[in-house]
């Protein structure tokens, strides 16, 4: 059972390109799937040609098949602080 923060970490997605220095977190990220956090809900392949669920599937083969210029859209990790953040801000507004 996900917590309350990381059921809106899994609901809100961050769109990352896969890089030199990301491609081991974000592999790993693909690896856990939709359902597990932190993880990742899909991958459009790098010349736009392929989108792939990660909800079904071999993600196994997904994250081996990780190229750089794919792009992840990977659950946030710190969703509290952007919670709170905002609340702040709306607070000092009124």
């Amino acid at each position: 059972m996900l917590k309350p923060n990381q059921l809106l970490a899994v609901l809100f997605c961050f769109i990352e390109r896969v890089s030199r220095y990301n491609i081991e977190k974000l592999r790993k990220l693909v690896l856990n799937g939709p359902s597990v956090h932190p993880g990742a809900n899909l991958i459009r392949m790098g010349d736009g040609s392929f989108v792939k669920s990660l909800a079904f599937g071999d993600r196994a083969k997904a994250a081996s098949g990780l190229r750089v210029g794919d792009t992840v859209e990977r659950h946030l990790v710190c969703v509290m602080s952007v919670i709170s953040s905002t609340g702040s801000s709306l607070a000092a507004v009124h």
